[in-house]
Order: structure tokens, then C-alpha cells, then sequence
């Protein structure tokens, strides 16, 4: 009696559908599984959705709360990195996180220390640009230094009453 017997089995067309929708939401959610935990913070915030919604995994509200926490801390990691290589807008956005606690613990201290380096690398960054377009000014005033009017046409001649141009601004070249 231990025989395996032979069951046939039909399946509609939605069951069919649905079917291969499951296999391909676990396949996308494996996927987005394995790149998480290779540090991709865009697949751990969409593994954190996965898991609110059960899409392609197990419905499960604390493992959504891990995989949101990792983001944020990754996120804050990055952004924190960048604002020790001088990055001022990286400055202003850890000092936001430091003040949420956005991946990072809480600090207002951290949070203020942060807004005064990102407020002196603008200072820096504006005076640069102001010198920048200094010199360029300075550039403008040199080049139109050497210019001339230059008449086009003599005034005894007989285009002289003519609305056309009458000199023209060559700039002389010292090269």
C-alpha cells in the first residue's frame, strides 16, 4: 500500500497566474535580500518594505524595523564620511541626522558642532567664489582696456549722413 499513486491535478488560469507571480516576488526578494546584506542601502530600504508589506517574505514588522534601522545607519555612515572629506552640504545633512537621531545616536552636540564646520566651509566656499568672480571682472577690464573706436568712414565722404555704422570697437592685442 505504499505505492505513490498518480494524482492529476488542474489549475485555472488565475492559479496558474498567481502562481508564477509568487515565484517571481520571492525570486525579486531574494534578490534584494542578498544586495542588502552586501551593504546596498536602496535594496535594504526596499527588503524593509518587503517585510512590511510580506511582499515575496514572510509579513514580519520587526525584521522591517532592522532592515530600516540598517539603512539609516549605512546612510549616516556615508554621509559622515563625506562631511570629514569637507563636504559642506554633507556637514548640514549630518548635522540633521546627529539632531533626529537618523542612523546615528542622538547628539546635540554633535548636531551643533557639525552646523558651525558646514556654516565655515560655506564662508569658505563663498569667498572663493568671490574672488573667482573678482578676477573675472578684473579679466573683463583688461581685455576692454585695449579697446578703440575706430571710424568707418571719413566724415567728408558722401556715406557720412548714412544710418549704417559709423566706427566700430576693435581691441588691440598686445600679442
Amino acid at each position: 500500500d505504499n505505492v505513490p499513486q498518480r494524482r492529476e491535478l488542474v489549475l485555472s488560469a488565475p492559479q496558474l497566474t498567481s502562481q508564477g507571480r509568487l515565484r517571481k516576488e520571492k525570486a525579486e526578494a531574494a534578490a534584494q535580500l542578498s544586495a542588502a546584506e552586501a551593504g546596498n542601502i536602496d535594496a535594504m530600504k526596499t527588503v524593509a518594505r518587503y517585510y512590511e508589506t510580506g511582499f515575496g517574505i514572510a509579513k514580519s514588522p520587526e525584521k522591517a524595523r532592522v532592515w530600516q534601522a540598517k539603512a539609516a545607519a549605512t546612510t549616516a555612515q556615508h554621509v559622515l564620511r563625506a562631511a570629514e572629506a569637507g563636504d559642506a552640504d554633507a556637514m548640514s545633512k549630518i548635522a540633521g541626522y546627529y539632531e533626529t537621531g537618523f542612523g546615528v545616536t542622538a547628539s546635540a552636540t554633535e548636531a551643533q558642532t557639525w552646523r558651525n564646520k558646514a556654516a565655515a566651509a560655506d564662508a569658505v566656499k563663498m569667498a572663493q567664489e568671490k574672488s573667482r568672480i573678482h578676477q573675472q571682472k578684473i579679466d573683463s577690464v583688461s581685455f576692454f582696456a585695449n579697446t578703440r573706436q575706430v571710424p568707418l568712414f571719413n566724415k567728408n565722404s558722401q556715406y557720412s549722413n548714412s544710418p549704417s555704422i559709423s566706427s566700430l570697437l576693435v581691441t588691440l592685442s598686445p600679442y
